[in-house]
This record gives structure tokens, C-alpha cells and sequence, in this order.
């Protein structure tokens, strides 16, 4: 089952019959006009390779028919959302302890599908930290580059953010998690831009961060700098 990166969708295993139900969000008729037609099911089956497509009002019922005598959710947040939607499952039957270390646990294996998925996440990813190496002139804002970012990104068919990119130039690279990405790029021959950024395709994520000269060559100050670091990070 490929990973689903919409909201609102929930996932029931049925360990005895080693089926897998998806479960959908419903959207009432009201708000058809505003986010669409509810899902396709046959649309869902192809792309998500489940056993069977259930909308979430027919959570109950589903509940209720597998009876299940001990059901294992990753949180207590869930817990209560299972109760909210099925609340004839007993509440002592819930149980938020077991599944998450074993899912973690499931993660540390991957399918030749999922690792054909991460390299392509890494190699456009790659391919868009090399775009803004190449295309950057002097002039350009923080923002610019991180457009050309996702940009590259989309073109490599990756089409969400792992995390919010961070391009951070000159004084503010040494600002942990600097998010803004709205000044325009200092044009010193002193100037560094740090990129921490990465694609995400399916829920499998990259996360990258490289540095460049502005200048298109690095002054004897920041090669300085840029080769402890890097030293530093050989050693560890």
C-alpha cells in the first residue's frame, strides 16, 4: 500500500484476514461545490492497492462487522477519534502502546517500490539544489531562489515540500530554521547562500542542505570556514 498524502484518510488492517480497508473522508453535498465530488473508488483502488474502499459513515458498520477484539491505534488522540466515529468499540479495548513501535519498527524495511520512490525524491531534489547553484545571478532575492526550487522540484514530477524551504543568505544563514526567504541576495564576494531544502513524493521525504559562493567562487575567508565545517562533518 503506497502512502497516502491527502487529509483526512484513515487506514484499517484486519491482521487475522490480512485485509486492508482505506478509509475516505465524506464530503457532504453542501461542500461538493467548494472541494469536489467524494472519491472515486475504483480511482482509490488502483492507485492506493487496498482491499476495500469505505467512506467514514460507514465506519460503524465495518466496525461492527469485524468485531474486533482488541483494536491498536498509534495515539491516544486517535483512540478518541475511533470512539467518535465507532462508539460501540469498547474504550478498554483500545490499544495505544503497541502499534507505533511496530510500525516504526516495519519503516527500517522498504519495498523495491518504496526505493524506487526515494531516489526519484533524491534525485530531483539534487536536481533542484543544482538549478539554483547554476541559475543564480546577482540581484536575486531569497524568494526568487526558492521559487526556482519548488519549481525544479515540479518539474521532476515532485510536487510537495518536505518542510519549508530555507534559503538563507549572507548574515542570515546563521539564523537556525530561517523560514522569511524575503531579502535579496548580498552580492560581497564574501557572501554565502545556504539552502536547507527538500522534495516529498508520497509521504517519502528528502532533506538536503548545501551552501554556495554568490560570486560563483568562494573568497579565502568563507573556503576557510566552508572546509572546517566540512571537516567537522567527515570526522563525525
Amino acid at each position: 500500500m503506497k502512502g497516502i498524502d491527502e487529509p483526512g484518510f484513515h487506514v484499517i488492517i484486519h491482521l487475522q484476514a490480512e485485509r486492508v480497508y482505506l478509509i475516505t473522508p465524506d464530503i457532504p453535498d453542501n461542500d461538493i461545490f467548494w472541494k469536489g465530488p467524494n472519491y472515486n473508488t475504483k480511482e482509490l483502488l488502483e492507485k492506493y492497492d487496498v482491499d476495500e474502499i469505505v467512506n467514514e459513515l460507514e465506519l460503524p458498520r465495518l466496525i461492527t462487522s469485524l468485531s474486533p477484539d482488541m483494536t491498536h491505534v498509534l495515539n491516544q488522540s486517535q483512540g478518541i477519534d475511533l470512539l467518535k466515529h465507532a462508539p460501540m468499540v469498547p474504550a478498554n479495548s483500545i490499544n495505544t502502546q503497541l502499534l507505533l513501535p511496530v510500525m516504526n519498527e516495519a519503516r527500517l524495511i522498504k519495498f523495491p517500490w518504496e526505493i524506487d520512490i526515494i531516489r526519484q525524491v533524491m534525485y530531483g531534489s539534487s536536481q533542484a539544489h543544482i538549478a539554483l547553484i547554476q541559475q543564480f545571478q546577482l540581484g536575486m532575492t531569497e524568494t526568487h531562489l526558492a521559487a526556482l526550487f519548488r519549481w525544479t522540484c515540479a518539474l521532476h514530477q515532485i510536487y510537495k515540500q518536505a518542510y519549508l524551504p530555507i534559503v538563507a543568505s549572507g548574515p542570515r544563514a546563521a539564523t537556525l530554521h530561517y523560514t522569511k526567504n524575503n531579502q535579496t541576495v548580498p552580492s560581497s564576494i564574501h557572501t554565502l547562500v545556504l539552502v536547507d531544502a527538500g522534495g516529498e513524493k508520497l509521504c517519502y521525504a528528502s532533506d538536503i542542505t548545501r551552501t554556495f559562493p554568490v560570486q560563483g567562487r568562494f573568497s579565502e575567508e568563507s573556503k576557510t570556514i566552508y572546509n572546517i565545517v566540512l571537516k567537522m562533518q567527515e570526522v563525525s
